[in-house]
């Protein structure tokens, strides 16, 4: 059974991005067989990046509350959101806040609803 907590209000929070590079794979191979427009787009990209690297940029949500019943701080971390740090912060700004549920026997259980994210 879960407890919904107040809303996570964005001011109160962290975001931390995290940026890297990797490798695709076989970046040729998405060129074959490829016709029309799909063929144009996939050359160009090919064009764009050689390499066959891309960026990849994610963040996450950082909560940390008080527990009123026992003190200690709790600290809730989003699962890994698939966006930069500064767009994220521009949702949030948006959204406001984003709803937390905690399970009142287990609080290490807890799903922050960010379906926002998807509109």
């Amino acid at each position: 059974m879960s407890d919904r907590l107040a809303p996570v209000i964005y001011i109160d929070c962290q975001i931390r991005g995290h940026e890297y590079s990797e490798a695709v794979e076989n970046p040729e191979s998405q060129l074959v067989g490829l016709t029309g427009s799909g063929a144009l787009t996939a050359v160009l990209n090919h064009l764009e990046n050689p390499t066959g690297m891309r960026d990849v940029r994610q963040s996450v949500i950082i909560f940390q509350q008080t527990n009123s019943r026992t003190g200690t701080t709790e600290k809730f971390l989003s699962p890994v959101i698939s966006k930069d740090d500064v767009t994220l912060s521009f949702y949030l700004d948006r959204q406001q806040h984003a709803t937390l549920y905690v399970d009142k026997s287990n609080r290490a259980l807890y799903y922050f609803d960010l379906d926002f994210l998807n509109a």
